[in-house]
């Protein structure tokens, strides 16, 4: 009841065109609740309520901004990461066009760090939530941000818009180095977890380049087969045989380190 009053408050403010005031009382009024372990739930309700209200009125910097406040106090108080919490944040960052990418960004990774605690790979890496992951990726892809993009789409599963991301990104290269975006791709993928579904990005960036020959390209499709049998004599084996084609991009050999960091623990 109190926090229907607060909202009423604030629509009343967005009704008069007086959004930023209507932000800055509930950005006020959610600090003061989250000082009382009372007014928890109400803090909770106030910035998730709030937030849509911003997208309501179309003010998505807005929103985005309470819902950065509102994961960075879930990361201060370690709150638990429920499917509910889940659905709702998601629901209201949807709403954020990708165009207030700035904001949305920050949002996003406040997201990331708080959900970290509850999204782990084997090895106890902290990667945080793949759905927030997915969506700044795609998010980043549309502001040509590649870096970032490629960055939080080896932490999601989201191949083919991961595939589409790449041969955007080798576009705006020379042409030759298309298979070193793919192969990159995929040994960063594997740094974050052996489980990651990197075959199905190979498959997806094939179909869509209609580049199958080249060197990377196969060493790609073959380093995912190694490393889902854990053999690590296979996967040694394969990097001997495309030394040549690996020594392309001198990252590669501190990439492939922590590939048998990360995959093939047992052969250190």
């Amino acid at each position: 009841q109190i926090v229907l009053v607060d909202m009423e408050r604030a629509r009343k403010l967005c009704e008069d065109n007086n959004a930023y005031e209507a932000f800055s009382y509930l950005k006020s009024l959610a600090f003061r609740k989250r000082q009382a372990a009372r007014s928890a739930k109400q803090c909770e309700e106030l910035l998730l309520e709030g937030a849509a209200l911003m997208n309501e009125y179309r003010q998505w910097a807005l929103s985005a901004a309470l819902l950065t406040d509102l994961f960075e106090w879930f990361h201060s108080i370690q709150r638990e990461l429920t499917a509910e919490l889940l659905a709702s944040t998601l629901e209201a960052l949807r709403y954020i066009p990708p165009s207030v990418y700035v904001e949305k960004k920050k949002a996003l990774e406040a997201g990331i760090e708080w959900s970290s605690a509850y999204f782990r790979v084997p090895g106890s890496m902290k990667v945080g939530c793949p759905e927030y992951h997915a969506m700044l990726a795609k998010d980043a892809t549309e502001a040509g941000d590649f870096p970032v993009a490629a960055s939080h789409f080896i932490r999601c599963s989201a191949a083919d818009a991961f595939a589409d991301m790449l041969i955007s990104w080798a576009s705006v290269g020379k042409p030759e180095e298309i298979d070193l975006f793919l192969a990159r791709a995929v040994m960063q993928s594997f740094c974050v977890s052996k489980d990651a579904p990197a075959l199905a990005l190979v498959k997806e960036f094939v179909e869509k380049s209609h580049m199958s020959d080249a060197p990377l390209i196969h060493f790609s499709e073959f380093l995912c087969h190694a490393v889902a049998s854990g053999d690590a004599r296979a996967f040694n084996f394969l990097v001997s045989q495309y030394r040549k084609s690996l020594d392309r991009d001198p990252a590669f050999s501190q990439l492939l380190q922590e590939i048998t960091r990360v995959c093939f623990p047992d052969s250190l």
